[in-house]
């Protein structure tokens, strides 16, 4: 019998802090709301935000955000557009819903050159007093967009942030596919053709001090591919006589993804950029002649991962608004260094693997001083004997034989050094022929004379 009136006495307890948080949250909003939007607006210039209630219940409120954002103070108009909410009070938190109010303000106007109609623009957003976060959802349904030539059907689209206690945010962009077709034919062929499955971009940024510290941007897909006439890229029409009216070029990307990160700043102010690169890709230029379709080059289990060391990224973007790359020295260390972890790909049943760093010495006014390179680079045979079958086999079988280059069972192996002007391959200088006839003479096999 005490254990049933102290679970009742904690289950009353509870319903009443429940029904005072959430009837606090209910005065908190009423009275607090437009001064949130407020300070809201003064952190972005020319943003003006102002809700107008319909039903203020205690639980549910009903109402419109109105929004009007003028870019430049120097402009009249701007953008206005307003979306209907409805918010939801609970305990130590709230949610709710919206959705853009269709034919208000002159969003629509605005782009109905483009789009004819904007589609059905909604969300959800929740934020919760016990975990100290907020997250918002805004979705997009699908919609055709007219472009040059042809159309492009793109199917529905998320945009989901998030905030956490420790001001963490997250920011990801989901497209479900996207299709793009030409409408004129070629040789019984669209123009092109573009097909994407699944793309999606995580910007996963890192503040201190209300300043932006590190950044890290994901982009990826599931698929993407590509073809295109010829003629229709070169400018040619589809009745123009040409030789050949069946070429056509493409490409596909399977599971391709990108990572970007900027680190932290030095204390000049300098950050470290890295690079990962993954997927399948291949390439076909052309991959259909003659009314054949040829075989694409391909690349399996694409694998980059390197760092450039350091640059001025925020300096680096005002000088290229500027459309000018004056004193570089300034925006980049010296020297700077590309480290090169790791390039690797499969390509017909052979690998291709290189690592090492390079370093290059700024002068004044970005003038080149000094270079320096270092990398370990290794081949499948076949791999290598078929790049270097357009008159370079020759060349081929001569850096072997002096030691440039070594062949060790089915894989060709070397180390690339520069220093300069000094290119040194397996530790052996290597001289062009255009430096001297001769000097590239004694790497050539026997019997290959003049």
């Amino acid at each position: 019998m005490k254990h049933l009136k102290c679970i009742t006495a904690i289950a009353v307890l509870l319903a009443v802090v429940s029904l005072g948080s959430t009837l606090a949250l209910s005065i908190f909003a009423q009275s607090k709301g437009q001064e949130i939007l407020s300070k809201i607006s003064r952190k972005i210039p020319g943003l003006e935000l102002k809700a107008v209630s319909a039903d203020n219940g205690l639980f549910t409120k009903t109402g419109r955000l109105y929004l009007h954002y003028v870019p430049d103070p120097k402009e009249h108009g701007g953008i206005m557009a307003a979306f209907d909410y409805k918010v939801n009070l609970g305990f130590l938190g709230v949610s709710g819903s919206f959705e853009r109010v269709s034919g208000f303000g002159n969003v629509d106007e605005m782009m109905r050159p483009f789009l004819g109609s904007l589609p059905r623009i909604h969300g959800r957003f929740s934020a919760s007093l016990f975990e100290m976060g907020a997250s918002a959802d805004l979705q997009s349904d699908a919609f055709s967009l007219p472009v040059n030539d042809g159309r492009c059907n793109i199917k529905p689209a998320t945009v989901k942030m998030a905030l956490n206690a420790a001001l963490d945010v997250n920011a990801r962009f989901n497209l479900s596919g996207l299709d793009c077709t030409a409408d004129r034919n070629y040789r019984g062929r669209k123009a092109y053709n573009l097909d994407l499955k699944n793309l999606y971009a995580e910007l996963v940024p890192e503040l201190s001090k209300n300043s932006l510290k590190k950044i890290q941007l994901d982009v990826g897909a599931q698929t993407f591919a590509a073809e295109a006439s010829t003629l229709y890229l070169i400018g040619f029409g589809p009745d123009d006589e040409v030789k050949d009216p069946s070429l056509r070029e493409g490409f596909s990307l399977d599971e391709p993804k990108l990572i970007f990160n900027v680190d932290e700043p030095d204390v000049s102010g300098l950050q470290a950029l890295g690079i990962k690169i993954s997927g399948n890709y291949a390439f076909g230029m052309p991959f259909i002649r003659n009314d054949t379709m040829i075989p694409m080059h391909s690349f399996k289990d694409l694998d980059l991962d390197a760092k450039i060391s350091s640059v001025d990224l925020k300096g680096m973007i005002k000088t290229l608004k500027k459309g000018e790359l004056t004193d570089l020295k300034r925006l980049i260390s010296s020297p700077a260094v590309l480290d090169l972890k790791r390039l690797f790909f499969k390509k017909g049943g052979e690998t291709f693997e290189s690592s090492g760093s390079s370093s290059l010495v700024l002068g004044y006014n970005g003038k080149l001083q000094d270079l320096s390179a270092d990398f370990s680079v290794k081949a499948g045979k076949k791999m290598v004997i078929d790049f270097c079958q357009n008159g370079y086999g020759e060349m081929l079988d001569g850096l072997v034989k002096n030691g440039s280059i070594t062949l060790s069972g089915d894989e060709y192996s070397t180390r690339l050094q520069l220093q300069n002007e000094d290119l040194k391959l397996n530790g052996v200088s290597f001289q062009s022929g255009d430096e001297s006839e001769d000097g590239f003479e004694n790497t050539l096999p026997e019997g290959s004379g003049e």
